[in-house]
């Protein structure tokens, strides 16, 4: 990878900005007054084997929703003169410590190559794609290859006629420019929907959830589908609806700002703005029914955001963690994780 920024943060140190009532620190300031640096150092080395002990026997052998999650954890920044908006995010399966993301409108046909540990990036331009509002992306196979789907949903208004998806093979460096091994142009089959998440399944079609907002309450978020390969197949078609679901807590409504799977195709992670929902997502795509609301009395609750533009989640390549981001223009966001205990 071409460096093109470096950043490396080291917590406690001037750059590392973890902010809010979630981040909690593992040793409060008067214990770790009160400890040597060797007795420090022994008790995160300590700390680090436990924890790792914990969520190796865990791996990414989870089907249902995890039950006991960590506190969030703020671990990495991304410069935001570059990073003000990210509204998708996607780990590799291939390369260790890799994160694709994409910036909301305004930022072009572009995706992002960042390392998670230095934080060196490339930015790659799409070439033959227009990117008008980027809000989503996906990781999956596309044939015998693996791919980051790009997706060009978001549509405040509701009022576009199409959309489009590009099919980005996975390679170790990009350089400035790639050509997609495919771009889709779609349409709805019932009009214009806004939308800032998709998904690649396991059962070999990719999911477009509609965003539905409200204050105190709001439509059922709506569910479509394409086949991967009929995304490839042709240069134009229309989506299939497959259902319509609905969180049912009252005056918490869910507004989906993006969505992903876990490495194992297992789990399904639900990413909003007040709050997240993880859930079995087998069980999530028998409910559909274009006939009827699918209530997801099943999901479990996850501790997110709290009102910020949180709108970019994926999995950790391991499947051990969530990890999202949120918007900021003002102050280098963070990437934020949290770990599943089993």
């Amino acid at each position: 990878m071409k460096p093109i920024h470096r950043q490396v943060l080291k917590p406690g140190g001037p750059s590392f900005r973890p902010s809010g009532s979630d981040f909690k620190e593992g040793i409060s300031q008067g214990e770790e007054r009160g400890m040597n640096r060797t007795g420090q150092f022994l008790s995160k080395l300590i700390f680090g084997i436990l924890l790792t002990t914990s969520v190796t026997s865990l791996g990414d052998s989870l089907v249902e929703p995890c039950e006991s999650w960590s506190a969030n954890e703020a671990f990495q920044s991304l410069p935001a003169e570059h990073f003000p908006e990210v509204s998708g995010m996607r780990s590799s399966k291939k390369f260790a410590d890799r994160l694709y993301l994409v910036n909301d409108s305004g930022d072009g046909a572009n995706f992002y190559s960042f390392d998670q540990i230095s934080g060196n990036f490339e930015k790659v331009q799409i070439k033959g794609f227009k990117g008008w509002d980027m809000e989503a992306m996906g990781y999956g196979p596309c044939g015998s290859k693996n791919c980051i789907y790009v997706a060009d949903i978001g549509d405040n208004q509701a009022r576009r006629k199409i959309i489009r998806i590009a099919g980005i093979v996975e390679k170790e460096s990009y350089g400035s420019q790639v050509t997609p091994l495919f771009h889709k142009i779609l349409k709805y089959p019932d009009g214009g929907k806004d939308a800032e998440a998709i998904i690649v399944a396991p059962d070999g079609y990719l999911y477009i959830f509609s965003k539905e907002f409200g204050l105190l309450s709001s439509d059922p978020t709506r569910v479509y589908r394409i086949s991967l390969k009929r995304l490839q197949s042709s240069s134009q078609d229309v989506l299939e609806k497959v259902g319509t679901f609905k969180w049912s807590s009252f005056l918490s409504p869910l507004t989906v700002t993006d969505a992903a799977v876990s490495p194992n195709g297992k789990r399904l992670f639900l990413l909003g703005y007040f709050f997240s929902l993880e859930l079995n997502l087998k069980d999530f795509l028998d409910s559909l029914s274009p006939d009827k609301i699918t209530d997801l009395e099943n999901a479990v609750k996850v501790s997110t955001g709290k009102g910020s533009q949180t709108e970019a989640v994926t999995y950790s390549s391991d499947g051990n963690s969530v990890i999202w981001t949120y918007e900021s223009s003002r102050s280098d966001p963070n990437l934020i994780r949290k770990t599943c205990f089993h």
